[in-house]
């Protein structure tokens, strides 16, 4: 007797994967509602795995508490034994209110039938009555700084209704998926025709060989940022933080998932570099292919402008962004080849409308995907389509190695089958970022910030000839490699550009039937250039780091040139790229050395404060916290050149106007972990203290007073001391 088709042991591995995924995803969280008279700070801790009663910063879930009703939710691990406990601290302070209202454990917004008590700890004492349990409504007065309330529940329960949840959603799913799968596995699906055209020897030859070479290439331009750990502004925070909900509230829901799950402490040398450097290989690899360019020496010599080009140096500065940005670039390329290689498939007359999905859905959800990685993404797609349109048009054919045309000739390239799906697969890709990125938002309960602070569509519109003129000039300063884009000149890039966009608009078509292609063609050229800076019409100053697609724009430039036919134009194109080489090695390697002087001044200035802060106060205990209050900030200036917009020359101790969280932060990262800044509140008192100090590092600019440290770094006051009129 046939088994059913469902039970078939291939298609057993989707549900299992199915089951897997959606085990990891239907996480329960703990949902606590209480009120608190008093501003503060709430922190909910899980065990360490296999450790009763052991907490550690890395399984908690901060956030602040406001005056009045708060509600604080953290996700419940996955934990083995009959009940679980987890320390809930209400606040930060002492004489604080605090009001349990209701705890439950919910999953997608539903509570569950799971009973949840709470046990007082130490540093508090009940309001209303001294039982052991706290119930709903009843109050308690806070008597130390940590008060801490044991949450239990059966963990055992949770385990079964975990199981339960992702087994009923595949069976609910199962019968629906059976169908889809028929089609993908019959004679003439998508899945029977890689599988017969699958040859192990090519995919070595086109694939495992090329990227190593490439890999090889960008570990030797980036060899120095591999060897060195160097820290930069906000990786203070990426390295200290215990959760990376933070990117939820940016739109970057791929980055969380990354750093939460994968990469959980990203700024380290070496490994998340080459990690980064792997997957810009595979981006790469899948671009050449998407284009069907033939792998030649021309597609390795203009590799490195793809790979190190100076502004990935932008975006390569924060460790944190590392590893997401290179995985959005392979989810773009992915995206496009995996469409690419199954339009034949798709466009096969009488086909079923679920191959349709399976060519289409997934390349739509890649593309989605690396948005949810950094939303500039959504301007390498246009660059990626117009470039392999206006390559095809040009150099048709070249992977087979037939007729070789230079002229728009013959049928259309432009107005087709395949570039219609390719304007699909974007379009559907917007649409599946936006319907995750809500689902996270609300799964999470964050509130989106950040990328709301530079779009601003009342610029263009209150001032749209002005909003135009500054995006031109832009990328005018990009594209030219301006000294005061890039600190440095990068003029050969300018050079490729100029010429490429001459080329393209000096060639006429050689028939009326395809002027219209021409057209279009000069007109995606156009677009193509201007596609990384589309978010410019409608932004207040975006920062450089976001202009990801630009290596792209001038790689694709260079090598539309070098696939020229005449020797004589390759020969120049060649050394002008040779040059262009030359420029990107100088230039990073100066950004290095930029990084370099001012991270090593960085930490001789913490050493020397940390052995002042020693001298300052007679009765020194390292066992003791350490009260830090700082005045002003600390000047940085190198010889070493370095964009406006880059971090890389900045010194913790000056950026944004002497910030006190971040000075305490990286000195807690770098060792000194007993330092600790003073509350807002009582900063500005001692204002009037400080103006009478001398400025660091003359005698007296360190003093020990009330048990606070004060430094005095810079003449110029920070916010929180600037003098009340």
């Amino acid at each position: 007797m046939k088994k059913p088709f469902f039970l078939n042991t291939g298609f057993l591995f989707i549900p299992a994967l199915f089951f897997f995924l959606m085990f990891s995803v239907i996480v329960p969280k703990l949902s606590i509602t209480f009120y608190s008279s008093e501003n503060g700070i709430a922190q909910l801790n899980s065990p360490v795995t296999g450790k009763a009663n052991v907490y550690s910063e890395k399984t908690s879930t901060s956030r602040d508490v406001k005056k009045g009703i708060n509600t604080l939710h953290h996700p419940l691990p996955l934990l083995i034994g009959k009940e679980n406990t987890l320390r809930w601290n209400p606040g930060n302070k002492k004489d604080v209110k605090i009001v349990l209202q209701s705890i439950t454990i919910d999953i997608a917004g539903k509570s569950l039938p799971i009973a949840v008590s709470a046990k007082p700890g130490k540093g508090l004492v009940l309001g209303k009555s001294e039982e052991e349990s706290l119930h709903p409504g009843v109050s308690w007065i806070t008597t130390s700084k940590d008060p801490q309330i044991h949450i239990i529940y059966n963990n055992n329960l949770l385990i079964v209704v975990r199981i339960l949840a992702p087994l009923i959603i595949i069976g609910i799913a199962l019968p629906l998926f059976s169908p889809f799968a028929r089609v993908v596995k019959r004679a003439d699906g998508p899945y029977q025709i890689w599988s017969k055209s699958f040859d192990k020897e090519h995919f070595f030859r086109e694939y495992t060989i090329p990227l190593f070479w490439f890999l090889g290439t960008a570990i030797l331009f980036h060899l120095y940022e591999i060897t060195h750990f160097m820290l930069s502004i906000d990786d203070e925070f990426t390295a200290l933080r215990t959760s990376s909900v933070v990117w939820i509230a940016q739109g970057r829901w791929l980055t969380f998932l990354i750093e939460q799950y994968f990469l959980n402490l990203s700024v380290m040398p070496y490994g998340t570099f080459l990690i980064s450097l792997f997957f810009m290989s595979c981006s790469y690899l899948l671009f050449i292919h998407f284009l069907e360019a033939e792998i030649n020496w021309k597609v390795y010599l203009t590799f490195p402008i793809f790979s190190s080009f100076p502004t990935l140096w932008f975006i390569n500065e924060f460790y944190g962004n590392m590893a997401p940005v290179s995985i959005g670039f392979f989810l773009v390329a992915l995206s496009f080849w995996w469409a690419n290689k199954w339009i034949s498939t798709l466009i096969r007359k009488n086909n079923s409308p679920l191959v349709f999905c399976y060519t289409i859905f997934p390349s739509a959800l890649f593309f989605a995907a690396s948005i949810g990685c950094y939303q500039s993404f959504a301007m390498l797609f246009p660059v990626f389509f117009c470039a392999k349109l206006i390559f095809n048009t040009f150099y048709p054919y070249q992977l087979s190695g037939k007729n070789n045309q230079t002229t728009l000739q013959g049928k259309s390239v432009v107005f087709n089958q395949p570039n219609i799906i390719y304007i699909i697969v974007s379009i559907l890709g917007l649409v599946f970022y936006f319907v995750i990125n809500k689902f996270f938002l609300w799964k999470y309960d964050v509130v989106p910030k950040y990328i709301h602070a530079f779009l601003k569509p009342d610029v263009f519109f209150s001032a749209p000839f002005t909003a135009i003129k500054t995006t031109v000039k832009t990328m005018v300063g990009f594209y030219s490699g301006a000294t005061d884009i890039y600190g440095v000149s990068l003029f050969s890039a300018g050079v490729i550009v100029v010429l490429a966009l001459a080329f393209i608009f000096s060639q006429p078509a050689r028939n009326k039937a395809n002027r219209l292609d021409w057209l279009v063609v000069q007109a995606c050229f156009l677009l193509l250039l201007f596609s990384p800076f589309v978010l410019n019409i409608i932004a207040d100053g975006l920062p450089y780091r976001s202009y990801v697609a630009i290596p792209s724009v001038i790689w694709f430039c260079a090598f539309f040139l070098l696939n020229r036919p005449h020797l004589q134009e390759k020969v120049l194109y060649a050394f002008i790229l040779f040059l262009l080489h030359i420029q990107i090695v100088s230039t990073n390697g100066q950004y290095a050395a930029v990084s370099n002087v001012v991270q090593k001044h960085d930490r001789l200035l913490a050493k020397n404060l940390y052995n002042r802060l020693i001298a300052a106060n007679p009765s020194f205990d390292h066992k003791k916290p350490i009260v830090l209050d700082v005045y002003g900030w600390k000047y940085f200036n190198t010889t070493y050149p370095s964009p406006n917009s880059s971090t890389m020359a900045a010194s913790f101790f000056n950026w944004s106007g002497g910030n006190i969280t971040r000075i305490t932060r990286y000195m807690n990262l770098i060792g000194y972990n007993n330092i600790q800044g003073l509350d807002t509140a009582s900063r500005g008192k001692l204002t009037e203290k400080f103006e009478k100090m001398p400025v660091w590092p003359a005698e007296g600019s360190v003093i020990f007073a009330n048990e606070v440290y004060m430094v005095k770094l810079g003449s110029i006051p920070d916010l929180r001391h600037l003098p009340h009129k």
